[in-house]
This record gives C-alpha cells, structure tokens and sequence, in this order.
C-alpha cells in the first residue's frame, strides 16, 4: 500500500454545511464582521469588528454569530461568559448560516491558542477555520464545552520544548468533541497531538465524548488520553467512529482507565492503540485500512462511496442526518450523520482487515477496497501459476471513459457494487525496471513484478520498444495524467522513488471476449509461452460476466502495431485499444 510521506502541503478549508443552528430562547444574539466600518454596537447593522470585542460585551447565555472573514486574533471565553454559544459560517448581508461557503477563520499568529476557553462552563464553538498557534483551541479546568463541525489545521511549534495540539483539554468534564476535521499538527520532537486530553494525577474525569472527527497528517498521536498521568481515571469517556490516518507514534494513545474505545479507522499509523498501562487490543469493529478519502491531496476528506468506512460506525449511533441510501447505519469520521455523508452502494459487509502479503491469498481479496488509491485500480495476481494475470474488475471496458468505473468486490464474505471515480483515460504508468530481452530478462521482471505486488503496489510487466531494441519493463498503476502520477511517485519510500520514471503508454492489444477463466488462463499460458505478458478485466452484460484479455502498455501505435501483427501470428482475433 502506499504510505503517505509528510509535507507540509496547502491543504483547501472545508467545514461541514449542516442547518443552522438556532437561538434559544433565553439567549440573545451579537454579530460581528472583520469587514465593517465605522460605529459599532453588535447588531446586525453595525457588528462588532472582533470576536474578542463581541465575547467582552456578550452576558451569560449570548449567541454571537460571526461572518466569513481572516480573524487575526486569540480568543479568550471566560468564567464570566457562561453559556456562550460561539458559531462562525456567516455571511455578512443576509446573516445566513452556511459554514462551507462563508469561511470564518481564526489565525492565531502563532501564539498559544486561537480560542481559549478558561473556566468557563457551557460553552460551544461551532463552524470555524481555525490555524496558525500552538493549541487552536484549549478548554481548561471547565465542563459542559462543544467542539463542533470546525477546521482545525496546521498547529505551529512555541518553543523547543512545547507541545503542539489541534484541541487541548485540560482539567475538564462534560466535553465532546465531534464533526472535526483535524490534519497538520506537527510539532518539534514529534510532539503533535490532534486531540489531547489531560488532567491532574489521581483525579477522576468523567463524560468525555470524541466521536466521529477525522484526524489525519499527525505528528505523534491522533488521540492522546492521560498522558502518562498517575491514577487517572476517565469514567463514560468514549472514543469512537473516528478516522486517523498517517501518524507519527500511535493511532489512539489510552493512560487511563474507565474509556471506552471502539469502532474507530486507523491507516498509515505505526501503532493502533497504545497505553503504558495495559494492552490494548483491537476490537473486532476496528478497521485498520485506507478510509478512501475523495481527495486528500486537496483536502477533501469525504468519503468515497466504497469506503469501508461507510456504513461502519457504531450500528447504535444515530444516523438519521445522513441522506439515503444510507444502510441504516453511521458513517465512520466527521462526515457520519451529516448530510455530507457518502451513500451507501449496497449491502456489503464491512470487510475484514486485509492480509499483510494480500498476494499470498489472492482468489479469497479478488477486489478489496484497500486496492484503490489516486487515479488507479490495484491489481492482484490471479494465482502462483500465472503470475503476469491480475484481477482488475472493471464491469466497463476501460476505453469507454465512463465517468465512473462500477466495480464488482467480491470474496468469501459477501459482495457488492460500488464506483470510484472515472477517468477519460488511462495512458500513464511509472516504470521502476526496464530489462533487456533476453534469456533471464522475462523471468526477472516478472519475479520484480511479484515482489512489487506483495509489497502492496499495483505491479504489473509489460514488453516494450526503446532504443532499437526489446525491453521487459516493470511498471505501476494506471494514470490519467503525467501530474497524477507524479504525485504517486513523491509517496514512495526513497529507494523505490529513485527507480521511478513516468511513461505515456496509451495503447494496449485486447484480444477476444471470453466467457470463462479457463479461456483466459490457456490464451494467457499461449501468450505467456512467447514472451508476451497479459491482463484482463470483467464486464457485465444482462447478468452475464465476459472476460477482456489484453497484452502490453505500448507507447505509440508503430510499437502497437508490430506487437499487433505477433500475437496475430499466434491466432488471435485482437485490436489495438487507448487504454
């Protein structure tokens, strides 16, 4: 599988878009706009300038709405602000509430906190875009806080020795987080933590929800609770539907006692649960694989519709905000009942945790979600006998640039259909070994290929034409630009990246339609024997499986025609294709 290499990259602000929230009826209500001008007194009309300001004149029980805008300041809610419900998403004409469209962000110029909540009960922040400080956000020595549906990115180190957090808790109760997306808290000494949760030794805590917040690019843990406190006890804490993927030390850190954990996702973390104290073992509900993000190049961190994320929340979680179809069950992460949530494709089981070498059990994971990443499908060797054919199950042959690939996963635990995204085509790969063809050059790249595949990448081999001559090439995943693979290449570890070139190979040979694998294992034995490799994907029709054989990933149509003309030799009936 491919580990995400850390970079400080610019990530694109989302924040869930949700109803808005209302007033109660006890409470009024101050607004605020950074771009207003002149007299000021916190009604619509004339809006504080500064959250600060609106905070220093708002009573007990005030809602302040705050309209989209760059908010340079850091914020402090007293004990002298109970009940401040503290919503950003606004926009500043009509005071409509939409948080995805009117970003309200707080940059805290690189101090301490962006919000700081400081003894102050009963308090909510919802909505907000939240970057730039050391803790965005710190709830201290307090009780009764919501964290809810905001952005929390990209912490920033204060001194050598701090620690660096998305959410900071500290000495406090009756807090739940939920709804967040957290990514790039990195801190010196690996010292990022995305939610941290602390108290005194020998204290009790109770009450601490985290649910459904989505964590990812972490420099040390995703969760930390206790924190190597001495007696600490966290009585009704619970910790689940959460997505964290590629952290520094360990998906969920427990030094505590008295939390429940459970049904949470964890990818590209070194270590699952941890805790000094105990093992912590994970639950069967747990999922430890790629969550299938949309987009998290450019920060989109919705669910793909054949996530196994999907519908794998706590089946007693309410997911009524989700829209149907929705499998009558929650969705894991910040998207989980929401109406941003990923539909459901069907009744599929929630899959079981993928081997470590998929490759050594490849009939049982004929198609596995783990399979897909940016922009190409994960093909698995069909079995050691023909080690050059590879599952790519495709219900639509490749050339017809549909705008989705329905896919078919299938194994001993059930099967269903889903999508990923389409492409117009497919014409890039990344070479890794080019070999000469000769005696050993065949065997080479295909034992390149094999290793490659049990490593967990999309390998395959391919006969190619450079430089007057023959060459066996080993090759990975199918793009549909040169960037796409580009930014597959900058995740690889550095002695596979050194390797990696990236070639425009838009043609392949799709020789006749077969009704059965016993078809395609005999013209891919036939193929294999004159030193051509070969692929195949399934198509669907009126109920009906057909398989697709095809040969090579050739350059240009010269090349495609000469490969053409030799497997024609062989008494195939075959065409060449754009892939």
């Amino acid at each position: 599988m491919f580990k995400f290499r850390r970079a400080m990259t610019f990530i694109i602000p989302i924040i869930l878009c949700i109803a808005a929230p209302g007033i109660g009826s006890a409470q009024k209500a101050l607004y605020v706009n950074v771009h207003a001008t002149g007299y000021e007194n916190g009604s619509q009309s004339a809006p504080f300038h500064s959250i600060q300001e609106a905070i220093d004149h708002a009573s007990p029980e005030t809602e302040i709405h705050v309209s989209s805008g760059n908010y340079y300041e850091n914020v402090t809610i007293d004990d002298r602000r109970f009940g401040l419900r503290l919503l950003g998403g606004y926009h500043a004409d009509n005071w409509h509430w939409d948080p995805e469209i009117n970003r309200t962000v707080i940059n805290g110029n690189g101090w301490i906190y962006c919000i700081d909540v400081d003894q102050c009960p009963r308090v909510e922040i919802i909505g907000f875009f939240l970057t730039n400080a050391q803790n965005l956000i710190r709830i201290f020595n307090t009780s009764q806080v919501l964290v809810e549906r905001n952005e929390l990115y990209r912490s920033v180190d204060y001194g050598s020795s701090a620690e660096t957090n998305g959410i900071l808790i500290n000495h406090a109760e009756d807090v739940t987080v939920r709804h967040n997306i957290i990514h790039q808290i990195i801190g010196k000494g690996e010292k990022g933590v995305g939610i941290h949760i602390n108290s005194s030794p020998n204290s009790t805590v109770s009450n601490l929800t985290v649910v459904n917040n989505t964590l990812f690019d972490i420099s040390r843990d995703g969760v930390t609770v206790g924190n190597g406190s001495k007696n600490l006890s966290y009585p009704n804490g619970v910790i689940k539907n959460n997505i964290i993927v590629k952290t520094g030390y360990s998906g969920i850190r427990i030094e505590t006692s008295g939390c429940l954990y459970d049904y949470n996702c964890f990818y590209d973390c070194p270590r699952d649960y941890v805790s000094e104290a105990a093992r912590l073992d994970l639950s069967t509900h747990d999922l430890l694989i790629n969550p299938l993000f949309v987009d998290v190049v450019n920060g989109k961190f919705r669910l793909d519709s054949s996530s196994p994320c999907v519908d794998a929340g706590d089946p007693l979680s309410d997911y009524i905000n989700e829209p149907d179809p929705n499998g009558k069950r929650i969705n894991m992460g910040a998207y989980g009942n929401t109406n941003k949530a990923a539909l459901s494709t069907g009744s599929c089981p929630s899959p079981p945790n993928p081997p470590k070498n998929i490759a050594a059990n490849p009939l049982q994971f004929t198609l596995y979600p783990e399979n897909w990443t940016i922009g190409m499908p994960r093909a698995v060797p069909l079995n050691n006998q023909y080690p050059n054919l590879y599952h790519i199950w495709f219900e639509k042959e490749l050339s017809s640039s549909p705008d989705s690939y329905p896919y078919l996963y299938s194994s001993d635990f059930g099967s269903c259909r889903g999508t990923i995204p389409g492409q117009k085509a497919l014409p890039y790969s990344i070479l890794i070994h080019s070999f000469r063809s000769d005696k050993t050059g065949m065997e080479r790249a295909l034992n390149a290929a094999e290793q490659l595949t049990q490593d967990g990448y999309a390998a395959y081999w391919s006969r190619g034409y450079a430089h007057g001559r023959e060459w066996y090439r080993v090759m990975i995943g199918m793009f549909d630009s040169k960037e796409a693979a580009v930014l597959i290449i900058r995740k690889f570890p550095q002695s596979l990246h050194n390797k990696a070139a990236v070639l425009e190979l838009p043609y392949t040979i799709l020789l006749s339609r077969m009704r059965s694998l016993e078809e395609i294992y005999a013209a891919a034995a036939k193929l294999a024997e004159h030193q051509h490799s070969s692929h195949y994907w399934i198509e669907e029709e009126n109920g009906e499986f057909w398989f697709s054989l095809c040969s090579g990933s050739l350059a240009d149509l010269d090349v495609a025609q000469r490969a053409l003309n030799q497997i024609r030799a062989l008494g195939f009936e075959a065409r060449i294709i754009k892939r």
